[in-house]
C-alpha cells in the first residue's frame, strides 16, 4: 500500500510539473506575441499599437494637460542610400537609447511610424514646461551620432498637438501633430510648430495647388501653368533687348496663384525639375518664334532653381533641350541667385562654365541682398547682374540704397558686365538709372509680364 502511494503522488508530481511548464510556456508565447504586437522590434520602443491604446485610455480620464510631439529625422533616407540600411538601422537604435533618456512617469517615448517618433508629455504644469521639453529633444538630436567610425549628423523637424478638446480622439491628436509636422512657415530656425486651425487650412491649400502644378504639368483642363514675358529695355534708347520669362499658374478652385507660393510648393513637393524643364522649353520655343519673326537678336532669361541646377544631370538636360529646339545657344539667359552661388560654389562654377562655353548666357537675380563677392563674379565670368528691386523701391532719394545701387553699376561695369534694374515702376527711378549708367531696366514703368502674342506685338511696335 504504502509503495503504491508513492507512485501515485509521482505521478500527481509529474503533472501538476507538465501542467506548470504548460503555463509557463503558454505565457511566454503570450509574452512575445504581445511584445510583437506592441512593441517595434528594431529600437524597442512601444509602437504605434502602443502609442494609440495608450493615448485613448488618457484621453478617456479627460485631462488637458497632455502632449503628442512627432519627431521626424529628415536625412534618414539619404543615410540609408549613403550608408546602407545597417547603418541607418543602428542609427535608429542609437535615437531610441536618446529618447528613453528623457523617459519618466510623465514622459514616454514610441516608434511611430518610418521615420518618425513620438513623445508623449502629460501632466506638464504650462507652455514653459511643453517648450523646455521640446528643446531638449532638439539638443539631444542636434548631437552627433558616432557610430562605428563615422560621425552623423541628424536633421530633424517636430510637431507638435496639445490635447485642448474634450471629445477629441488620439486619431484626431496624431493627426494634428502630423500636420503640425508637415508646416511650412516663417519660423523654420526654431524647428518645431504647434498645430493650429490656420495651419490646417494653410496645409488644405497647399495640397490643393500641389495638386494644380501636377495638373498644369499634365495639360488637364483642372490648371493651367504657362508663361508670360516681361520686356527688358535698354535704358537709353527705350528699345526692347531681351525678355524674362515668368512662370504663372491658374488654378479653377484658387484662380491666379503667385509664383512666389506656387514654386515654393514644386521645390518642397520634388516637383520644381519638371516644372523647370517646361519653361525651358517654352523659352526656347519662343526664342525660335521670335527668330521666324524676325527678332533674332533678342535674348530670353529663364529663373533657375538652386534644386534643379544642382542636379547631376542639370547641364545635360540644358543643352539637350537647346539642340532639340534647335536655337543658338547666346539668345537663352538662365538667371540664378545669389545664394546658389555662395553655398555651392564649387559645383556651380564647373556647370555655368560648360553652359557658357556653349554660348548660353548667366545673369545673377537679385543681386546686392545675398554678399557674394566681385571676386568670385569676376572668375564666374558671368554676364549680367540684376540689381534686386529692393535697392530700386527710393532710388531717388539720397540715402544708402541709392548710394549701393551706384556703387554696384560702377563696380559691375568695371568687370565687364551688364546691368540690369528689375522693379522699376517710376520715371525718376528709370531717370537716375539713366544718369549712373544702368544698361537696362526691367518692370511695369515699361511693361508687366504678357503672354507669348502681346509679347511679340510690343516687340513690333517698339521697332
Amino acid at each position: 500500500i504504502r509503495k503504491t502511494t508513492y507512485i501515485s503522488l509521482a505521478g500527481l508530481s509529474i503533472v501538476y510539473l507538465a501542467l506548470l511548464i504548460g503555463m509557463i510556456a503558454n505565457y511566454l508565447y503570450n509574452r512575445r506575441v504581445y511584445n510583437l504586437a506592441y512593441t517595434d522590434t528594431l529600437t524597442k520602443l512601444p509602437n504605434r499599437i502602443s502609442l494609440l491604446g495608450v493615448l485613448e485610455r488618457d484621453l478617456e480620464k479627460g485631462q488637458y494637460n497632455r502632449a503628442v510631439i512627432i519627431v521626424r529625422c529628415e536625412n534618414m533616407d539619404l543615410i540609408n542610400s549613403v550608408y546602407g540600411y545597417e547603418y541607418g538601422d543602428l542609427v535608429f537604435r542609437e535615437i531610441a537609447n536618446r529618447l528613453k533618456m528623457l523617459e519618466n512617469k510623465n514622459l514616454q517615448a514610441f516608434k511611430f511610424t518610418a521615420n518618425n517618433f513620438v513623445v508623449y508629455l502629460k501632466n506638464y504644469q504650462d507652455k514653459t514646461e511643453l517648450v523646455a521639453t521640446l528643446a531638449k529633444i532638439k539638443y539631444l538630436f542636434e548631437r552627433p551620432l558616432l557610430i562605428g567610425l563615422e560621425s552623423e549628423h541628424l536633421l530633424i523637424k517636430i510637431g507638435v498637438a496639445e490635447c485642448t478638446d474634450p471629445n477629441q480622439t488620439a486619431g484626431c491628436l496624431l493627426q494634428n501633430a502630423t500636420l503640425a509636422l508637415n508646416y511650412s512657415g516663417s519660423d523654420e530656425a526654431v524647428g518645431y510648430h504647434f498645430f493650429d486651425e490656420q495651419m490646417e487650412l494653410k496645409l488644405q491649400r497647399e495640397e490643393c495647388i500641389e495638386d494644380d502644378i501636377r495638373a498644369g504639368l499634365r495639360d488637364e483642363p483642372t490648371a493651367q501653368l504657362y508663361p508670360e514675358f516681361q520686356p527688358i529695355v535698354d535704358t537709353e534708347s527705350n528699345k526692347i533687348t531681351g525678355f524674362e520669362l515668368l512662370a504663372r499658374l491658374y488654378s479653377q478652385e484658387l484662380g491666379q496663384v503667385s509664383p512666389l507660393e506656387f514654386i515654393a510648393i514644386a521645390e518642397r513637393k520634388q516637383l520644381i525639375n519638371q516644372l523647370s524643364n517646361r519653361m525651358l522649353r517654352a523659352a526656347c520655343a519662343f526664342i525660335d518664334q521670335l527668330k521666324r519673326e524676325g527678332f533674332g537678336d533678342i535674348s530670353v532669361a529663364v529663373n533657375i532653381s538652386a534644386i534643379h541646377l544642382l542636379q547631376d544631370n542639370f547641364t545635360a538636360h540644358v543643352l539637350g533641350i537647346v539642340n532639340e529646339t534647335g536655337v543658338n545657344g547666346h539668345n537663352l539667359e538662365l538667371e540664378i541667385t545669389e545664394t546658389i552661388l555662395m553655398e555651392n560654389y564649387s559645383i556651380v562654377i564647373e556647370r555655368l562654365k560648360e553652359l557658357r562655353a556653349n554660348g548660353i548666357r548667366i545673369s545673377i537675380d537679385d543681386f546686392g541682398t545675398g554678399y557674394s563677392s566681385f571676386y568670385r563674379l569676376n572668375e564666374l565670368n558671368i554676364d549680367t547682374l540684376k540689381i534686386d528691386r529692393y535697392f530700386i523701391n527710393d532710388i531717388s532719394q539720397a540715402n544708402k540704397d541709392a548710394s549701393i545701387t551706384r556703387d554696384i553699376i560702377s563696380m559691375a561695369h568695371r568687370l565687364g558686365q551688364e546691368i540690369v534694374a528689375e522693379g522699376v515702376e517710376l520715371p525718376e527711378q528709370r531717370d537716375y538709372l539713366l544718369e549712373y549708367e544702368c544698361d537696362k531696366i526691367q518692370g511695369f514703368l515699361f511693361s508687366k509680364a504678357v503672354p507669348k502674342a502681346e509679347a511679340i506685338e510690343l516687340l513690333k511696335n517698339n521697332a
